[in-house]
């Protein structure tokens, strides 16, 4: 008897090991994987990258941002356009607008006093997510 329960200590002691062995060797995988990841990260170009998309995020971080660029996404408009559909005053479309155009989501050109705003390639990018987000998480389908 008493070799039968030392045989099954020993496989106990067996199958332990080989889960322990199993959970190092996964541990030293994980490792791998985390090393290789902060090494990417410090990477000059994946920073720049992210603090470009930080950037485009930022800028669409308002209401009025979001609705400028479905406007856009729609039709070209003319600054004083903006200001009649959204209900906003002047200086707060220009400030609005010129977040949009500093991460390249819209151009400006200034005719005389008047400006015309047109959607970007980029801006265009963005704004399909941000419809595709409404879709999936809305009951109302808007453009």
């Amino acid at each position: 008897m008493l070799t039968s329960d030392k045989e099954r200590d020993m496989e106990k002691l067996i199958s332990l090991w080989d889960s322990f062995k199993g959970i190092i060797s996964e541990t030293e995988e994980r490792k791998r994987i985390v090393e290789s990841i902060i090494a990417n990260f410090e990477t000059p170009t994946l920073k720049s990258q992210v603090r470009r998309l930080n950037a485009i995020y930022t800028s669409i971080a308002s209401d009025a941002r979001i609705f400028i660029l479905l406007i856009l996404s729609q039709f070209n408009a003319f600054h004083y356009e903006l200001e009649y559909i959204l209900g906003l005053s002047q200086p707060t479309i220009s400030h609005h607008v010129h977040k949009l155009v500093n991460v390249g989501l819209v151009e400006q050109t200034k005719k005389v006093k008047i400006v015309f705003l047109t959607i970007t390639k980029l801006g265009k990018i963005v704004i399909n997510h941000i419809k595709e987000i409404l879709r999936e998480t809305s009951d109302v389908v808007f453009l």
